[in-house]
Order: structure tokens, then C-alpha cells, then sequence
């Protein structure tokens, strides 16, 4: 019996014209652009693609991996296919800022906090210097001199290289959860990898779509009670990728290691009530794989879920057409890998049954749809975000499902670039370079004058 394909109902669903209804646009939008004062919208966008264009993401050379308190993570699964066409996420070194940009050190650093890495560097950079895991692990020890107990932390990595640490991860599901965790990230990389001191550095964080407003109070104040930093600001995630892709208006579709979301943005303005949000993304992806693998017969532990990570970043796929590649010669595509410890596994459909759920989600209920005034400039500027969005054929599947989906007239332009898993953290490099936002900084005299809530009157 031939399998059932998998049916998309999720990411499409947002892009329907059939039977919507007229709205007006919202004057009052949820998020301050901080370009609607002081630079025109043509300027911004001069400004923003002559960034991108001026930066090529394709000259970067390889950077170093993310760091702990003891030593360097090694390289999982570097004895199955070093060479491989499909690596894992890029990573880049530091580039040179335009002359016109803060020099790194008196610069802004730009912070992009994920459900699984946390993105780091300074603010005109085309990358960001360090990609560390969004992992803590801290175990306590007895110092041999004094014999006084003292927490030993491990960062990323690190701390899952540690069988016997309980690990801690301070965001779920793209929401911030453990502050003292993120304190702890945030302090290491800051301090010990980019050599900083948080008091000498304006801080530019990103905010996840759905974030509860009281995470926003909460930031605010462990910036300038903690962190001491003499000033911040917080701007939106799809707003940012938007910049990022040298556009005010775009709609973005984002999906990561924790979360996926399409959120509508209209010069620099989100437009929440259309935005939408499902609890699907590389790490149910990873489980996915695992279970998979564990009915083939192959025996996992906790630990091997690295591997199956690795696995699904370098040899999954997206099939361009679900009952075709399923018809295929099962050794045309399948792979034997050799595992780090010795063991090796055949995998083969499971390679593209993998990335195959997130075409076939189920419905989210209570969609709103885009104001009509402004469908045609979201629709022009479809942008794909998010590690998760890297798998080799994401791209075209999700450009033929979509049009698919539409009215035969409907025009809409897809566009993913090859740094998109960066697109957040390139957004605020681009933002915090631009003149005209110098004067959106949330300054530490401001904060000590109104308290947190100076954030939603500075930055929302």
C-alpha cells in the first residue's frame, strides 16, 4: 500500500486571499520602528540593502565554536563525512566594520537569544563572533585548599559534553524562562570570549514574537541592576529579519530549534494580530529522527541525541515532491554513516520523512488575516528565517506549496538567503549601526528616572 503523503496546512495557511475579510490598518503599532523618526523610508532602504550588498556573507572564513569556563567543544561526527555538501549551520569570523560604524571597541553588541543558540557579536559585523549553545550546567565542588563548596558552570557545549551535570536550558519554545541561566551566557561571552566590559557597552537584544511583556521589564532591569550597562534597547525578531534582508515590510517566516512563527511587518511596524505561532522546530525534529532511528533497531541514549542532531543537519532533506521520492530506489538515497563511537547506521527514507513535518502540522485555529491595504508589500518580501529552514530543497518545497495554495493571480516573491539562520542578529547589526538610531537608546540615567516601563514608551 502506498503511503499516505503528508498534507500542508500550517505555514500556507497564513497566505490565503480566498474570503478575507477588509480591515483597516492599525495606526497603534505594537512595536516603535525605530526608523519611523528621523530617516525617511527610502533612505532606510538605501541604507539597509547598501549594508547587505557592502557585507558578502560568502567571504567569511570558518569561526571557532563556542566556548566554556574549561575547554573548546570538539567537533561531533567529524569521522562521517568531513567533506560533506550540506555542513552544519556557518559559522564566520569577525569582518571589519564600515568606516562609518562604531569601531568594536567602543561599539554596541548586538544579542540574539534562542531556544538553541545564543548569537553574540558587535554591532556592524556581518555575523556574529560567537554561536554558543543556550546551555548551562553547573555542578557543585569542593575547592582543596579551603574545602569551601563552590558552583563550577559550564557553558553550551561544554556542559553537554558533562554526562553528570543537570543541564539547564533558560529558553522554551523561543520564550525566555531561566534569567539567572541567560545572566550566566550573556556574562561569559561578554567577559571572557569578546573581552568586554558590560559597563562600557550599550546592549541591543532581540525579542521573540509572543514574549510576554513582563520578560521585557525583566530584561530592562537585569541590564542596568546586573549587568550594568549604560544603555540597551530591545527590538522585535521579525523586524529585524526584516532589516536584514535591506527591507522596512516583509513577511517573515521563521522557524528555529524551538519555535516557528510568521509575523507580518509594515515599515518597520509588526502587525500582531496577524501574526501566528506553532510549537514546531528543529529540536521536534531531532526527536523525530531519534524515534525513528530507535524503531530501526538502533539502540540511543540520552547522550547520542548530539549525534542524531548532527545526523539530521547534514543528510536531511526536503523532497521536492513527497510520492515521488518515496517511489525512488531506496539505494539511491540512502547513506551508510559511521558513528563517532563506532557504530554505524543505514538511513534512508527516514532522511527526508524528517524535515517532511513541518509541512504537515496541524491547524492553528483563530488566524488573522493581513490587512488588505498592506498584502501587496508583505507579499512582495516572503522571507524564510531560521536554522531550521537550512534543510537542502526547504526553499523550493516551500515556494511550490505556497503558490499552490493561492489564487492563480496572486504574485508573491519568496526569498531565502544563505545566512538566514543569522537573520535576527544581522538585523540588529544593521539597526544599532544606523545613525538615526542613536537617539533610540534606552539610557541608564532614563531607567533609574521611570523604572522598567521606560522600555515600552522607548522601544514599544
Amino acid at each position: 500500500m502506498r503511503q499516505k503523503p503528508f498534507q500542508p496546512k500550517c505555514l500556507f495557511l497564513f497566505f490565503r486571499q480566498k474570503h478575507l475579510k477588509t480591515q483597516r490598518l492599525c495606526t497603534k503599532a505594537s512595536v516603535r520602528s525605530p526608523l519611523s523618526g528621523g530617516i525617511r523610508r527610502s533612505e532606510a532602504e538605501s541604507f539597509l540593502l547598501g549594508f547587505i550588498l557592502t557585507f558578502s556573507p560568502h567571504n567569511a572564513a570558518p569561526q571557532r565554536k563556542v566556548v566554556s569556563l574549561a575547554k573548546p567543544p570538539t567537533q561531533p561526527l567529524a569521522a562521517m563525512d568531513a567533506n560533506h555538501s550540506n555542513p552544519l549551520e556557518p559559522q564566520s569570523s569577525p569582518e571589519a566594520p564600515r568606516p562609518d560604524k562604531l569601531p568594536p571597541k567602543t561599539g554596541a553588541v548586538v544579542i540574539d537569544m534562542g531556544t538553541g543558540t545564543c548569537k553574540m557579536g558587535f554591532a556592524g559585523q556581518t555575523r556574529p563572533i560567537y554561536t554558543v549553545a543556550t546551555i548551562v550546567g553547573c555542578q557543585p565542588q569542593k575547592l582543596a585548599t579551603t574545602g569551601q563548596q563552590v558552583l563550577e558552570t559550564f557553558i553550551g557545549e561544554a556542559a553537554r559534553m558533562r554526562p553528570e551535570l543537570t543541564l539547564v536550558q533558560p529558553v522554551q519554545n523561543g520564550i525566555l524562562v531561566d534569567w539567572n541561566a541567560a545572566e550566566l551566557i550573556w556574562r561569559h561571552v561578554l567577559e571572557h570570549d569578546l573581552h568586554v566590559a558590560t559597563q562600557d557597552h550599550p546592549l541591543l537584544f532581540s525579542d521573540p514574537p509572543f514574549s510576554p511583556s513582563t520578560n521585557r521589564e525583566k530584561l530592562v532591569e537585569v541590564v542596568f541592576e546586573s549587568l550594568r550597562s549604560p544603555a540597551m534597547y530591545v527590538a522585535s525578531q521579525s523586524v529585524l529579519s526584516v532589516y536584514a534582508h535591506g527591507q522596512v515590510s516583509g513577511l517573515v517566516v521563521d522557524t528555529g530549534h524551538g519555535v516557528t512563527y510568521t509575523v507580518p511587518v509594515f515599515q518597520g511596524y509588526n502587525l500582531p494580530h496577524a501574526a501566528q505561532r506553532l510549537d514546531l522546530a528543529g529540536t521536534h525534529l531531532t526527536a523525530f529522527l531519534a524515534e525513528m532511528l530507535l524503531g530501526s533497531g538502533l539502540p540511543l541514549g540520552q547522550q547520542d541525541l548530539d549525534t542524531v542532531e548532527n545526523i539530521k543537519h547534514r543528510y536531511c532533506y526536503v523532497a521536492a515532491d513527497l510520492l515521488k521520492e518515496q517511489a525512488r530506489p531506496e539505494q539511491e538515497y540512502q547513506q551508510t554513516l559511521k558513528l563517532p563511537d563506532g557504530r554505524t547506521v543505514t538511513l534512508g527514507k527516514e532522511l527526508f520523512q524528517c524535515p517532511e513535518l513541518l509541512f504537515s502540522p496541524p491547524a492553528i485555529p483563530g488566524l488573522s488575516p493581513v490587512p488588505l491595504e498592506v498584502q501587496a508589500d508583505v507579499a512582495q518580501n516572503v522571507l524564510l528565517c531560521g536554522c531550521s529552514s537550512l534543510f537542502q530543497g526547504f526553499e523550493g518545497r516551500f515556494r511550490a506549496e505556497l503558490l499552490h495554495s493561492l489564487p492563480r493571480e496572486a504574485h508573491v516573491v519568496v526569498k531565502a538567503q544563505p545566512s538566514r539562520n543569522f537573520s535576527v542578529w544581522i538585523g540588529g547589526s544593521i539597526l544599532a549601526s544606523l545613525r538615526a538610531f542613536q537617539s533610540c537608546w534606552v539610557l541608564r540615567e532614563e531607567y533609574e528616572e521611570q523604572g522598567p516601563h521606560i522600555v515600552y514608551r522607548k522601544c514599544y
